[in-house]
């Protein structure tokens, strides 16, 4: 019997780890005699792999330090709140307390906006602040010595709790993903010989048949979801394309009138690079060599051939040296200093908060 084949680099990493993980158990139920002694090592091997993508996308702790955040800003907020109606005390000498209070936070402004780190020290050097002997003496007449020592004691709880999560967290580099996949296809290639060779040399072999069939249905499955993602991406792309011939293509009069072009002589060449206002389109020119334009008030200026890939067809025009550049997957990896959430909601990242790697940043 046949055994069809897979590109199995085409799987994403999850993908790559549940086809193992089928081709290991339909071997396993089969049973063969001749197979079972090529299955430890490919198990071992998806275990690792599984050890290596099952890595927490944030580090531990999280929840805990967001909530301990939010209290020290609510203490931050709260003094500043009783600061503010010291303020507008009817004693002058109050008042006076208050401002020199006021002036002494002066010193720290976005506070509690800051990202973990920061504001750790920025409240640090606060506190320190407000415990000198004048300051002291204005935030017992203020009544805001209690506000304080909440601040100062959320801001240690969070900074122990801060401290305390990266002492569990897994370096950077620990788990070469492209390795661990290469040791899968290994094992995994190592049964599939096998199965091939018992095909050619035993083809009675009890249930080998079945286990050929259901491996060739798993591989058709595969193969018809890495079609529909090509088919989906492709798609995305042309209406891209379709999205850009729209915006230039009524300006492609003007442009010919300027450069003595018969009409009908400029086309989109379905390729462009930057973004946004700086993105430049190809266009083909009847007979001559391709240009390269950019919007720029309304309509199309001539730009000398931009750097950086091509995003298009990926055919070749004239001086252009842009063929199509496809795009990849991965994520970006996450900032272990920064906050997630913040304020009281504790949902939405704040500019410079923490995100979570992608699939392949383990």
């Amino acid at each position: 019997m046949e055994i069809k084949q897979l590109h199995k680099g085409h799987l994403q990493n999850m993908e790559h780890l549940n086809f193992a993980e089928h081709v290991l158990i339909m071997n396993k139920e089969a049973n063969i005699d001749k197979i079972k002694p090529l299955l430890p090592p490919l198990e071992k091997a998806i275990k690792d792999e599984e050890e290596a993508l099952n890595q927490p996308t944030k580090l531990e702790g999280t929840r805990e330090l967001i909530a301990l955040d939010e209290e020290r800003d609510r203490a931050y907020r709260a003094m500043q709140f009783m600061l503010n109606s010291k303020l507008l005390d009817a004693d002058k000498d109050t008042a006076k307390a208050a401002q020199d209070i006021q002036d002494v936070l002066d010193r720290y402004p976005g506070l509690a906006a800051a990202n973990y780190t920061k504001e750790s020290s920025l409240i640090d050097n606060l506190v320190a602040d407000l415990k000198t002997p004048d300051a002291m003496a204005a935030m017992g007449l203020t009544g805001l010595t209690a506000a304080m020592g909440r601040l100062e004691q959320a801001n240690l709880a969070f900074a122990t709790e801060f401290r305390a999560r990266y002492k569990k967290v897994i370096p950077v580099g620990t788990f070469n993903i492209k390795a661990l996949r290469t040791a899968v296809d290994k094992a995994l290639n190592a049964v599939v010989r096998r199965m091939e060779s018992l095909a050619d040399l035993e083809p009675e072999t009890p249930k080998l048949a079945a286990l050929i069939t259901e491996y060739n249905a798993v591989i058709d499955g595969r193969k018809f979801m890495l079609a529909q993602r090509k088919g989906t991406n492709k798609s995305a792309h042309e209406r891209d394309m379709d999205k850009y011939a729209a915006l230039i293509e009524p300006l492609f009069a003007e442009l010919e009138k300027e450069r003595g072009l018969s009409s009908g002589a400029l086309s989109f060449a379905r390729e462009f690079r930057g973004t946004g206002k700086k993105r430049a389109y190809l266009l083909n020119v009847a007979g001559k060599s391709p240009i390269w334009v950019v919007i720029s008030k309304g309509k199309l200026v001539v730009v000398p051939e931009p750097s950086g890939k091509s995003t298009g067809s990926g055919s070749k025009h004239g001086g252009g040296n842009g063929s199509g550049s496809g795009s990849g997957g991965n994520g970006s990896g996450g900032n272990g200093g920064n906050k997630p959430g913040g304020g009281t909601g504790g949902g939405t990242p704040k500019p410079g908060r923490e995100e979570d790697p992608g699939e392949d940043k383990v």
